[in-house]
Order: structure tokens, then C-alpha cells, then sequence
């Protein structure tokens, strides 16, 4: 068939069907035609597509809508499963960092010596913290001369630091000896003690000891020990009595009926815990006057990680501990003697407790003990006898921060380092004061971590004597004070409590 019968037959087809088929070439264009044609941001488009990046970030959402799913799954189980719930607590608190320490500036400063004092040998919050109870001397300092100096007692308002009253108790207590030790004679010296305050704050009882010098042959008594009982205006009540009897440390008296108690009110023994097993730390008031020790189940080294037990407030508390208000101490070597190293720690707490009923007082109330601390020798029975501690029992060390401050002593021979602790009553919170750097730090009881430094007057007061530093907290826990001879008055701050 040539050309044109071809040509016909196709003819033909078309006049017997209205469809028309055209066909064209159906090969692909030429790739370089086709980049022309595409634009640029479409070229590179089709480019990722072909590349692998495509599946790398595929496989990249794959994985994090898994690791999505395993932290829903994980926060479903950690609502009902306290393990996991705990885990991932200490997963965090492992990575969390110390919180700065945050510096607290005082609120009141008290300059007793305006109001007469040359030494304040105790000073006492009321149990409503509205008042500051001083006792101490006019003209000199009986404890550092060991002669006579008149007494003085002052209350203060502790929110303004405004004197509202005070008083001379020394005549009180002379004309009840004179009453009742006629045959006394000679120059008496009054050593006060401690000053406390009733559960009911009504009233202020001032504890004392007398030595007479200068005493005429043959001379029987010269020693004697009391308290005086006033209102809280300064109106003397009574006085109580005794004569001295073979070194007594601790005298208890029952108001009530004007005498001093016999039976042992704290542990047989010269020392009120230096015979006691260590873990026999609190007391608790019981009838007729006695204080009983309750048991706690503690280590001589190792301190609770989670101590929060309550120290509690011996003037008026139902219970309290022996960590109240003391120094803890490096000693490397006494005298002349042989130098211990690393050193004996130490502890030394004194104070007075006051029944919740106000009817039972207890006066001397001395705490003495040594710790060992962790990861450093035992000292041997001689080094104990060399540095005279041989006497003094082992106590557990209360707690993370106190542990942290007794690797801070740094003992030095023929030298002391000591600080001045206090805790706060509930338990949470210790205050340490170096009076040879001045600080004054408040640290955290279950961590060790430092959470406030508290500042001091930029200048100090000039006026004060003698050496008995105190460092108190209020009854609540919400303030501090610090009386130091070196800063010359005394300073309160306001603590924020923990929470």
C-alpha cells in the first residue's frame, strides 16, 4: 500500500467516526530543558527530595515523638508509683545547685551601757517575745575582777529597743542574808547567773551565788547560792537560800514551798550528762519537780542527714534538749603539754530551766561532752588525759551543719578555735558566730548548705566588759539576738522561718 492509499484509508476512518485520535510524542524532555524551565527555589526543593536529608529528619521526628510518649508514659506511672516518683527527686536535687546565702541586716541594737551597764552577764527573751531581760554589773565586771560590783537588772522593749524599767537587786538579796546568816560577816560578792522568765511572763527569776571575802576566823560558811523571784515591774517577791554544799553543779528549787529539793533532778554524779549514756539527750518535765531523760536512738559519728527534732525552750517548754545556746571547741594542746592533732572537739552548754507551772526551778544546768567527727582518728586514752577530756563523754553530733562547722576549727597549738551555736527551737535552722572573725552565719540543719550571713554594725560601741557573748533565738523561731562585747550592744535580726 503506498502513501496515498493510506492517506485514504485514514480518510476513510474519519468520515465513518466523529472522534479524532492525535498522536504525539510521548518521550520524557531533556533533564537540561527541564531545569530551565523549573525556578530556582523549586529547583532546590526537588533537590532536597532527592537527597538523604529527607530521611535523617524523618528518622529524627520518629525519635522524638517516641521519647514524647515514653515521658507521658513515665508522668502516668509516677502518679501512682512513689519509687519512680522519688527517683526522679533525687535525679534533680543531685543537679541542683547551692542557693547563695542572703545577707540580713539588723533590726534593733540595744546599747545597754546608756543605761548604766559596764557588763551584762545574761539577757532573756520573754515567751512573747515583746520583752529583753538584762542582768549585769554598773561599774566594772565582777566576773573578770572577782570583786564587788553593783548588780543591775533592766527590761528592754525588744521591737524599739526602749528601756521600760529597771532595778538594783543587791540589797534584796544582802538583807535576806543578813536575816537569815547573822553570824556572816565580811565583803560579799554576788556573781549572777542567769535571768529567766516565767511561763506566764509575769514574773523574772534571777539566779545567783555569794563568796564572802574577807571572812573572820573561825569561819564555817562563806559560800552560798539563790534566787531572787520579782514581778516583771522589778518588785521584789522573795529570796531563796542555801549554803554552799560540796561543789553541788545543779541546785532545783520549789517556789512554791521556799526550799531546794534533795533528790537528783537530772542523773547521778558530779555532771548532769558526763555519766549518762549519750544517747540520753532530752528532758521532759515529770511530777513533783523531777526531769527525766527520754531516749534517742543516735550515733556517736555519723549526724542525721534529716534532723528536724526540736531543741525546744527550757524557760517554760514542757521538753527540752541539751542543745541549747553553747560553744563547741578545738583543742590541740593544753599548757605545755603534747600537741594531738587533728585536736578533741568539744561541747559546752549552761543554762537554767523553768517548769511549764512555774513552780519548779533549775539552776546550772551544765552540758559538757567531746565529739568525734568523721574521717579523722581517734584519739587515744592518753591523748584524752593530755588534753584533759578524759572525763567527758562521747555525744552524737546533732547534725549536718554542726558537723560542717566542727571541720571549720581549725586548732592551732597551745591554742582554742571555738564558736557559739544556737539553734533555732524547732530544730531547722543553727546559728554559728566566730568572735574572732566576727561572723555570724545561719546554716541549714539537713544540708550543711549556709542560707544567710547575718550583718553586723559597721561601727562598734565602745562601754562594755567582759567576756560572756550570748546568742539566743526567740521563742518562735522568727528572731536572733547576738550581745558581744566586741560589737558593744546588742543586735537583733528578723529571720524568716523555713518553710
Amino acid at each position: 500500500m503506498n502513501g496515498s492509499e493510506h492517506e485514504m484509508d485514514i480518510d476513510g476512518e474519519q468520515m465513518q467516526d466523529d472522534s479524532v485520535v492525535e498522536i504525539t510524542d510521548l518521550g520524557l524532555p531533556d533533564e537540561d530543558a527541564l531545569q530551565k524551565s523549573i525556578g530556582l527555589p523549586n529547583r532546590w526543593f526537588l533537590s532536597w527530595q532527592r537527597s538523604l536529608n529527607r530521611k535523617r529528619v524523618r528518622l529524627t521526628m520518629a525519635l522524638c515523638l517516641l521519647v514524647l510518649v515514653l515521658m507521658v508514659v513515665f508522668l502516668s506511672l509516677s502518679a501512682v508509683n512513689p519509687l519512680i516518683t522519688g527517683l526522679g527527686r533525687n535525679i534533680s536535687a543531685s543537679n541542683e545547685k547551692q542557693p547563695l546565702p542572703i545577707d540580713i541586716r539588723p533590726s534593733v541594737s540595744i546599747l545597754p551601757q546608756n543605761d548604766g551597764f559596764a557588763c551584762v552577764a545574761d539577757a532573756a527573751w520573754s515567751n512573747d517575745m515583746k520583752y529583753l531581760a538584762f542582768v549585769g554589773y554598773q561599774r566594772s565586771c565582777t566576773l573578770l575582777n572577782n570583786q564587788y560590783e553593783p548588780g543591775l537588772v533592766a527590761i528592754y522593749n525588744a521591737f524599739s529597743g526602749r528601756l521600760i524599767g529597771h532595778f538594783k537587786p543587791d540589797s534584796t538579796i544582802l538583807s535576806a542574808l543578813k536575816t537569815r546568816f547573822a553570824q556572816v560577816h565580811g565583803v560579799p560578792v554576788i556573781y549572777y547567773n542567769h535571768i529567766s522568765w516565767s511561763s506566764s511572763q509575769q514574773r523574772l527569776a534571777l539566779t545567783f551565788s555569794v563568796f564572802y571575802l574577807f571572812q573572820p576566823a573561825p569561819a564555817l560558811i562563806s559560800n552560798f547560792y539563790g534566787v531572787l523571784l520579782t514581778e516583771r515591774g522589778g518588785t521584789p517577791q522573795k529570796v531563796l537560800l542555801q549554803a554552799q554544799k560540796n561543789n553541788v553543779a545543779n541546785v532545783e528549787w520549789d517556789l512554791a514551798r521556799d526550799v531546794e529539793l534533795d533528790t537528783p533532778v537530772i542523773s547521778p554524779g558530779a555532771s548532769p550528762i558526763a555519766r549518762t549514756s549519750p544517747s540520753l539527750l532530752v528532758y521532759t518535765w515529770g511530777e513533783n519537780g523531777s526531769l527525766l531523760l527520754a531516749v534517742q536512738q543516735t550515733t556517736h559519728t555519723t549526724p542525721s542527714r534529716t534532723s528536724n527534732d526540736s531543741v525546744g525552750n527550757p524557760d517554760g517548754g514542757k521538753s527540752f534538749s541539751i542543745w541549747q545556746p553553747g560553744w563547741v571547741g578545738l583543742t590541740t594542746q593544753t599548757g605545755r603539754g603534747k600537741v594531738h592533732l587533728p585536736g578533741a572537739y568539744s561541747w559546752n552548754s549552761y543554762f537554767t530551766a523553768w517548769s511549764p507551772d512555774g513552780r519548779y526551778l533549775v539552776d546550772n544546768v551544765s552540758v559538757m561532752g567531746r565529739f568525734e567527727v568523721t574521717d579523722q582518728p581517734q584519739l587515744t586514752s592518753q591523748a584524752l588525759v593530755d588534753l584533759h577530756m578524759e572525763n567527758l563523754s562521747l555525744l552524737p553530733v546533732r547534725d549536718i551543719a554542726l558537723l560542717h562547722v566542727l571541720k571549720t576549727l581549725t586548732g592551732a597549738p597551745a591554742n582554742l578555735s571555738r564558736q557559739l551555736i544556737a539553734w533555732r527551737p524547732d530544730g531547722r535552722t543553727m546559728a554559728a558566730y566566730d568572735n574572732g572573725t566576727m561572723d555570724l552565719d545561719l546554716f541549714d540543719c539537713s544540708t550543711g548548705y549556709q542560707v544567710a550571713s547575718l550583718l553586723l554594725p559597721t561601727n562598734a560601741s565602745m562601754g562594755l566588759v567582759g567576756f560572756n557573748t550570748q546568742l539566743q533565738w526567740s521563742p518562735d523561731g522568727t528572731r536572733l539576738f547576738l550581745l558581744d562585747q566586741q560589737i558593744g550592744s546588742l543586735v537583733i535580726w528578723n529571720i524568716e522561718p523555713a518553710r
